[in-house]
């Protein structure tokens, strides 16, 4: 299996909705090792990882997280943070992030043996406050 990484930028967003869906094909699945959120001076902000009731519906220009190695094919996890049809809220979450009002405000979350997305599925960054984008980075193994 081969490592992928990509870098992202969230848009601003209103209270209760998704700002970043990690998204599999119908034929490959993957594991989420490491996910780092940095908000800098943007304001108070209450974030969460959980797994979607509902993927997204027509993810509009998602991006393809790429090869760590360029000797391995391309990367088919892609990241999406704007949908004709939203994902919908997690029951349940994995990891949650609350910070303050900070110039400072940075998350680090890792799963050691790898959080699994099943194919035709994903992962949802689910904001609960009204505030500026995230900058947001992942890695995963395919």
């Amino acid at each position: 299996m081969a490592i992928y990484s990509l870098a992202i930028t969230t848009n601003s967003w209103t209270l209760n909705r998704p700002i970043l869906e990690i998204r599999t094909t119908a034929t490959d699945r993957a594991r989420l090792l490491e996910i780092g959120l940095s908000g800098g001076s943007y304001g108070a902000r209450f974030t969460a990882l959980g797994r979607p009731g509902n993927i997204g519906v027509g993810p509009s220009s998602p991006v393809t997280a790429l090869a760590e190695n360029p000797s391995d094919p391309a990367g088919t996890v892609t990241c999406a943070i704007n949908w004709t049809t939203e994902p919908s809220r997690p029951p349940y979450f994995f990891r949650s992030f609350n910070a303050a009002d900070d110039a400072s405000c940075n998350a680090f979350w890792s799963f050691p043996k790898g959080l699994v997305i099943p194919v035709s599925s994903s992962l949802v960054l689910w904001n609960f406050s009204a505030t500026s984008g995230l900058y947001v980075w992942i890695v995963v193994e395919e």
